[in-house]
């Protein structure tokens, strides 16, 4: 991989190992390096990964980069048995770990990052170059974008053209997802692209806002919009299930039956209730345009409601008024 465009972007933990490899194992070791990259792919907090083979009168080393959200994340990939896997069979094949380096900066924790990942039509590269160079000028003039990472596909590793754009929170980032000038430039790649994937790394909550949907391209309602309905549909749930559930479990250990509840709360969020709560807050959580009057009106109204909750399970609580 390998960036295709300079941009200002936002520090991260970056890894560089080299490895001097002898030139009867260089293809054994570029299979290992694939296969690590295969397993960092999946792995939380990987951001991207580059590997460079010697070349004659310009680099006598195997140099790979390594990009990580944060330090946490490389830490836990450094501990993890696949990675201590790979690098005892580099140590069995070329008789050392390589040269390491790490380049660690802090993180702003309030920005967002947004994955986005496309597939190009075989032929249409250069076409797909040209709209990326148009849609990162765009990018550039809208406020709340602080920068983005561009890494091209790498042959037996990956197929996908990948953008990490980063944004100073989640509004400024949903204002650019929703914008006029992203819909129309988003239009004039489809014809260039096979399949598109957007992938937000901000609220864990936002894909019980998708509809079940697993696309990274549904666009998902502000963090706190979310707590505030997970909490309007999670204290009902909890105190249904208290009150007509938990007894059904008889005398078994508190522990197992907070178990047992929590697990039932969640089926019921995720499945049932959570859908509900989206078709009827749908208007508040994405509306078609912003608006403040909206946003606390329908925050107000949230908490009404969970005060209504409140007044009735009061007045008809089984546990104290059999």
């Amino acid at each position: 991989m390998k960036e295709s465009e300079p941009s200002l972007t936002l520090p991260h933990v970056t890894l560089v190992i080299s490895h001097r490899v002898p030139e009867e194992k260089k293809e054994a070791f570029a299979e290992l390096q694939e296969t690590l990259a295969r397993k960092l792919q999946t792995f939380e907090g990987f951001l991207g990964m580059e590997s460079t083979a010697p070349t004659d009168g310009f680099q006598e080393n195997w140099m790979t980069i390594y990009r990580f959200q944060h330090a946490q994340a490389l830490e836990k990939w450094t501990e993890s048995p696949e990675q201590k896997q790979i690098v005892e069979q580099i140590k069995d094949l070329i008789g050392s770990v390589g040269n390491i380096q790490v380049l660690a900066e802090q993180q702003d924790r309030k920005s967002v990052t947004t994955v986005f990942a496309h597939r190009i039509k075989k032929g249409r590269e250069e076409d797909y170059r040209d709209w990326r160079k148009k849609i990162l000028k765009a990018q550039r003039e809208f406020d709340g974008f602080l920068g983005v990472e561009c890494f091209d596909p790498i042959q037996g590793v990956s197929d996908q053209w990948v953008d990490i754009g980063h944004f100073t929170h989640s509004e400024a980032r949903e204002a650019w997802m929703k914008s006029e000038v992203r819909l129309q430039l988003v239009k004039e790649l489809e014809p260039l692209a096979e399949d598109v994937s957007v992938n937000s790394v901000n609220s864990g909550l936002d894909a019980w806002f998708r509809g079940g949907s697993s696309k990274g391209s549904a666009p998902s309602p502000p963090p706190w919009k979310q707590a505030m309905a997970v909490w309007l549909a999670l204290y009902p749930t909890v105190m249904l299930l208290t009150f007509y559930f938990n007894p059904l479990l008889g005398s078994i250990s508190m522990p197992l039956m907070m178990l047992i509840g929590n697990a039932a709360s969640v089926i019921l969020l995720t499945w049932v209730v959570m859908k509900w709560v989206n078709k009827i807050l749908g208007f508040w959580l994405l509306p078609s345009r912003k608006s403040i009057a909206l946003d606390l009106g329908g925050a107000t109204g949230i908490l009404l409601a969970l005060f209504v909750f409140y007044l009735l399970f009061e007045r008809f609580d089984p546990l104290t008024h059999p």
